[in-house]
């Protein structure tokens, strides 16, 4: 009895920690026993109530909370301060009266309110000069727009490829001339696009064209659309109003009738049914022409320029003809079209001259690709989409039907005919300028140069996602935007 002992126990003291691992698990499994285990390993019931033992605390500390446990230790300079308080006022869009609180509740560090001033100004001087140091030359699409705070207007322009913001500043008007002097102060960073999106601010407009007399602004056709979207909600309640009150009214003379009182009503009624009538009428001509103007005129897949042309005109006149029944709101949407009509159908223009460059290179008619252009607007996996692409199939062939649909994506897609981007710029300003009533140039400054250099965490394109406007507009990237304002980001040692 006793020589099996000393085996066993030599058995045991020979395994490695990977053996004991496995042998810990299968103690923990129930569809064996430790008598069982222990018989058919040969090892004593007391080692492997051990190595269970071990197991089970190595679980539990595991799945312990241990709130109190050091994660690790920060090392708090003045440098690694100033850097802090520049996250809390930009990334978390802190007031500074939160800042001041949040470093005495949880660091015990008492500052004051002009030295959190005093921090964001010295980091405010190093991004302007920054700012005004940036080549603007590689902007070819320039987006434009005026947001209000304090009733007081912020001009704001972007680069509508990479998002670069290349002018905010808050100022007295919003003039033609106050834009013109912005505009050529940064032409001399270099600043020279090929043409300019903006909606129809005439002293936008107006100061576009003093500095750059030779360069197109196209315009905004997201206004536009909402505009009209604004026309046929408004019409179709008033439809619904009407419905509502002839039912209102045939209710009443059915308890007129049923307490034998005299139907006064019917003629009101009468009245009522015609108006429902011809707001129905109404209703449905606006949605028609509403719908006309937002997929077949203003949208990017489409027909030819002269098609576009000669059905939006049709559409005006259509307004004019009904303007009559709402002056105060059909008549001053359908001036609006008459006026902006060339600046509305300027990205048609951009994309047909795509469409030139691609019949050239692949010797093939413009009226073709117009088609090809035409047939985007159709579902890939749909039968609509496989009908209407038999006849270009037949027309260029599987090969070179493939490679100019792809080319004519891309000229689609790289056109541009909206001032969204710069609206979403205007959005993503909106917080920061909600928690301060008075706000100065220099902040707005620190706010562009802050949001030209921190990455953009979605995007529907991949060259955005991850990269900072300043990195896709240049091609190249640059260090984190704490070390461009002689600042350091936090690294914990590992």
């Amino acid at each position: 009895m006793t020589a099996v002992t000393t085996t066993q126990l030599y058995k045991a003291q020979q395994l490695n920690s990977t053996q004991r691992q496995t042998l810990a698990l299968q103690t923990l499994k129930y569809n064996k026993s430790i008598s069982e285990l222990s018989r058919a390993n040969k090892f004593s019931r007391k080692f492997l109530y051990q190595q269970k033992h071990k197991a089970t605390e190595a679980i539990n500390d595991a799945f312990a909370k241990n709130d109190d446990n050091v994660i690790f230790y920060l090392p708090i300079t003045k440098i690694w301060l100033m850097s802090f308080i520049l996250c809390l006022l930009l990334h978390c869009r802190s007031s500074i009266r939160g800042v001041q609180k949040l470093l005495s509740d949880m660091f015990d560090y008492s500052i004051s309110v002009g030295s959190i001033v005093n921090h964001a100004n010295t980091a405010t001087q190093i991004a302007k000069s920054i700012n005004v140091k940036q080549d603007l030359s590689y902007i070819h699409i320039a987006v434009a727009d005026e947001l209000y705070h304090q009733n007081k207007p912020i001009l704001s322009g972007i680069d509508s490829r990479s998002l670069y913001c290349y002018v905010l500043t808050q100022e007295k008007q919003r003039d033609a001339e106050t834009w013109a002097i912005h505009l050529l102060d940064i032409q001399k960073q270099g600043f020279n696009p090929h043409h300019f999106i903006a909606d129809n601010a005439a002293g936008l407009r107006c100061g576009h064209e003093i500095v750059f007399p030779d360069k197109s602004c196209h315009g905004d056709v997201f206004h536009i659309i909402k505009d009209l979207m604004d026309l046929r909600r408004f019409i179709r309640n008033k439809y619904k109003t009407a419905i509502r009150r002839c039912l209102d009214i045939d209710i009443k003379i059915q308890k007129a009738l049923l307490y034998g009182q005299n139907n006064h009503k019917i003629d009101l009624r009468l009245l009522a049914k015609q108006q429902e009538f011809s707001l129905e009428k109404l209703s449905k001509t606006i949605d028609t022409l509403v719908s006309w103007m937002q997929w077949d005129v203003l949208s990017k897949a489409g027909k030819s320029p002269s098609i576009r042309r000669e059905l939006y005109d049709f559409i005006v006149e259509e307004f004019r003809n009904i303007e009559q029944h709402y002056p105060h709101r059909i008549r001053k949407l359908r001036i609006a079209l008459e006026h902006q009509r060339d600046d509305l159908l300027a990205f048609i223009n951009q994309l047909d001259d795509k469409l030139q460059h691609i019949a050239q290179e692949y010797n093939t008619t413009l009226s073709t690709l117009w088609k090809m252009c035409e047939l985007q607007r159709c579902h890939l996996m749909s039968d609509k989409y496989a009908i209407r692409s038999a006849p270009l199939l037949l027309e260029l062939g599987d090969e070179l039907f493939d490679v100019i649909e792809e080319s004519v994506y891309q000229a689609i897609t790289s056109t541009d005919r909206t001032s969204c981007m710069v609206e979403n710029l205007n959005s993503r300003l909106r917080p920061y300028l909600t928690i301060r009533k008075q706000i100065d140039n220099d902040y707005l400054q620190l706010l562009q140069f802050y949001l030209n250099h921190t990455p953009l965490l979605r995007s529907k394109h991949a060259y955005r996602q991850g990269n900072t406007p300043a990195q896709i507009m240049m091609g190249k990237t640059h260090p984190h935007w704490l070390e461009m304002i002689s600042l350091k980001p936090f690294k914990r040692i590992a």
